[in-house]
């Protein structure tokens, strides 16, 4: 829940957890009308003992909107509504619900675009700070620009063969995981995998823990401990100034790592893999692994000993 005390992005963000599941709608279907009925009625009842929580009202009327759909769409619906009682009962139950989720509707948009208006000038203001600090940092003369891409190549070197040891974080923010970096020393090289659809504008590094798998939550401990922390997709990123484009998956992602991150911040400014996944697999396939076949195999192995 962001200062707006929202818990959602947007409409369509909230819409995407006010809805049936495939198997509640199969279920449903086996039930009688006026079973279906009763638990419409029972989600408009929750919907107004939830005021207060504009969200959770809209989601509840969502979700008495699809057993009315259920209802209406039923083979049995018109000899059920034939029925003067059932017919008076359903048709003002509906109707407010028509015009109680339209009224929550037009109220949440102007709540999202409000709140996506104040994110947009605080990012505004904070790439703004960030600007004016990086201006009043001395920099050496044979420094001329940030250091935003590395390679792969360039990372494995400076991992492997700089004295002292370093350390590298990389996180993998590709849609498809099933082939995957393995490095056979966690301590130097870490991977952390994202799941595709955890990262929106609505990421900071708060609430990145609770969205990544369980087994990976552990590792973000060493993204202030790290002297390299790589943010990594299929391909080079599109930069502009030395940051992600705006709007983007790798954008939202690097800034929950360093604007919106209080708690373990990098040592450096995070970079971006130069070639991306596909150029890592071309340098160093030794150094790469294929999840999936990694799963069936030990599928067959629980399996022989289960």
């Amino acid at each position: 829940m962001d200062s707006s005390g929202l818990k959602y992005t947007s409409i369509e963000h909230l819409l995407q957890s006010a809805k049936l599941s495939e198997q509640q709608v199969r279920q449903y279907e086996q039930k009688s009308l006026d079973t279906v009925f009763m638990s419409m009625k029972k989600m408009q009842t929750a919907s107004e003992k939830a005021r207060g929580d504009l969200e959770e009202q809209y989601r509840l009327l969502m979700l008495a909107g699809d057993l009315a759909n259920i209802i209406t769409k039923s083979p049995r619906f018109a000899k059920w509504v034939n029925d003067a009682a059932n017919n008076s009962l359903f048709k003002a139950h509906f109707k407010q619900i028509v015009e109680d989720g339209g009224k929550l509707q037009s109220v949440l948009k102007m709540k999202y675009e409000s709140a996506q208006v104040r994110r947009d000038k605080q990012e505004r203001a904070a790439a703004h700070e960030a600007e004016k600090r990086a201006a009043a940092t001395p920099v050496p003369a044979t420094m001329r620009s940030i250091r935003s891409t590395i390679t792969p190549r360039e990372l494995i070197r400076k991992v492997e063969n700089e004295e002292p040891k370093k350390s590298a974080l990389i996180f993998d923010l590709r849609q498809n995981q099933s082939d995957a970096i393995f490095y056979n020393r966690s301590e130097m090289i870490t991977v952390i995998q994202l799941p595709y659809d955890a990262i929106d504008s609505s990421l900071t590094f708060a609430n990145l823990r609770n969205r990544l798998a369980v087994n990976q939550r552990a590792l973000l401990a060493r993204l202030s401990g790290s002297d390299f922390v790589v943010l990594m997709d299929d391909d080079s990123p599109e930069l502009h100034s030395h940051s992600p484009a705006p709007k983007t998956k790798m954008s939202f992602l690097f800034k929950a790592l360093t604007m919106y991150n209080t708690v373990e911040r990098p040592r450096e400014r995070p970079m971006f893999m130069d070639g991306g996944f596909k150029l890592w697999k071309a340098q160093y396939p030794m150094y790469t692994r294929n999840e999936s076949n990694l799963t069936r195999i030990q599928l067959k192995i629980s399996q022989k000993t289960g």
